[in-house]
């Protein structure tokens, strides 16, 4: 079975969207198109929606296929960045003695 998947990476001032077909997990992927634009606003915010989506629809024309052909959409986790200091994902920590 083949799957088209997208990649999405959210940067601080980029966004990168990548596709690939892949048709089996013994064989490796083959890179179909990609593209880079400019993002705004602050890095993980829906600020970036709009130049994840020029992203996403300019690396499906370079790869020559339809947004529908997509089976799946992966998204980077865009931790927000404000000046230049990453503020760190909070996750739940359990403490033991």
């Amino acid at each position: 079975m083949t799957s088209i998947i997208a990649g999405i990476d959210v940067g601080n001032s980029t966004t990168e969207a990548a596709i690939a077909e892949i048709h089996s997990f013994q064989s490796p992927p083959r890179f179909l198109g990609a593209s880079r634009v400019q993002t705004t606003g602050i890095k993980g915010t829906l600020s970036n929606i709009p130049g994840m989506v020029m992203a996403l629809r300019q690396a499906v024309e370079d790869a020559g296929i339809h947004i529908n052909d997509i089976d799946l959409a992966l998204l980077n986790e865009a931790t927000p960045v404000i000046g230049d200091i990453a503020m760190e994902t909070i996750t739940e920590t359990i403490i033991t003695e």
